[in-house]
């Protein structure tokens, strides 16, 4: 398993860590596999897995929008 942190998400996927707070206010976003006293602990291919998934249902909405005009 391939953990981090908020800052390791900002940087493993190219975005700032305020990105990455507002991703962590989505339901859909994977939950924390530990709480440690310095934060809490992601796993880092849940969250890559979680992106993906976001990105394509974006993409495919833009295509459905894009698509009714």
């Amino acid at each position: 398993m391939n953990i981090g942190m908020i800052a390791d998400m900002a940087e493993e996927f190219g975005v700032s860590k305020p990105a990455v707070q507002g991703w962590m206010r989505q339901d859909t976003f994977p939950r924390p596999v530990a709480r440690l006293k310095a934060g809490k602990v992601y796993d880092l291919d849940a969250v890559a897995r979680w992106r993906k998934r976001r990105i394509h249902a974006r993409r495919a909405e833009l295509d459905r929008l894009e698509g009714s005009l």
